[in-house]
């Protein structure tokens, strides 16, 4: 079994247990997404459905960095959802080793796409966690969304990527049903020469 299917299934497994269940206005959790890797494994797509359908993909996109120093790479976070939902608010939180022995890596965000976007919640959070979160995305939360961050090991690099990742969508329409919640953890794997 691969690692990364391991760990996304094991994490994802109790967010199952929990599916449908909120009280008035809360957040319904969308449950455990299916795991999609391409062939090269640079790229991963969490998918999340409801009813059979597809209502929340997040993607993860190792970028390669020209000229940067040994282990460093981009890593492209990309949000995208159905048509009759609405991208609320997302959180982001990454670690790199994901263990807690190793020195985390430096954790840099580039500017994003579009805009104008709302402040964005960046820094350090629990000690060795880089968050990315943002709120009240409005307009902007109509389409696709997407950004990108830097991995700077500290040491010889290659360590996997931990991502925990909360997103809340807004459903639209005469019978909406309220907000939507796909929360997971994981690890992205990057694939250096």
């Amino acid at each position: 079994m691969d690692r990364r299917t391991f760990v996304v299934g094991s994490v994802a497994a109790a967010n199952a247990a929990l599916a449908g269940c909120s009280s008035p206005g809360e957040a319904r959790s969308l449950g455990t997404p299916r795991v999609e890797t391409d062939a090269e494994g640079t790229e991963s797509h969490l998918v999340f459905e409801r009813s059979g359908n597809g209502v929340l993909t997040i993607t993860y996109r190792q970028r390669a960095l020209s000229a940067a120093p040994s282990g460093r790479y981009g890593l492209r976070v990309t949000i995208s959802h159905s048509e009759d939902t609405r991208l609320e608010r997302f959180r982001f939180d990454f670690k790199s080793p994901p263990d807690t022995l190793g020195v985390p890596a430096d954790i840099f965000l580039k500017q994003p796409d579009g805009g104008p976007w709302p402040d964005i919640d960046f820094g350090r959070v629990e000690g060795q966690w880089t968050r990315v979160a943002v709120e009240g995305l409005g307009d902007l939360g109509d389409g696709t969304l997407g950004f990108e961050i830097i991995v700077a090991p500290l040491d010889d690099g290659g360590h996997p990527v931990a991502i925990r990742s909360n997103v809340t969508l807004v459903t639209e329409g005469l019978l909406s049903g309220g907000p939507l919640q796909g929360e997971t953890q994981t690890e992205f794997q990057p694939v250096l020469d």
